[in-house]
């Protein structure tokens, strides 16, 4: 049992940081047989926002492999300036 879990948790984390949609469904109807289904009813519930969280493409992504003017330390994000470290970005 507990081995079945860590194997959900493993592959959950896999889902979301390959962001693997497909694979969600599955995921859920097996946590739903363990100790993680109250988790995962929560999760099916809003499952709307689960998947758009899935697609979400953040700054950081957007940003990946792309050039910044290292003199600048802002960037335009959705009509407004927002400052971030661009050291920080990869």
């Amino acid at each position: 049992m507990i081995a079945t879990l860590a194997q959900l948790g493993r592959e959950f984390f896999r889902i979301i940081r390959e962001r693997d949609r497909p694979a969600l469904a599955l995921w859920l109807a097996a946590a739903k047989l363990t100790a993680l289904a109250g988790f995962a009813n929560r999760l099916a519930r809003d499952l709307g926002a689960v998947e758009a969280a899935l697609n979400y493409r953040g700054v950081r992504d957007r940003l990946k492999g792309k050039s910044i003017d290292s003199s600048s330390s802002n960037v335009r994000c959705m009509g407004g300036q927002v400052s971030i470290c661009c050291a920080c970005v990869p």
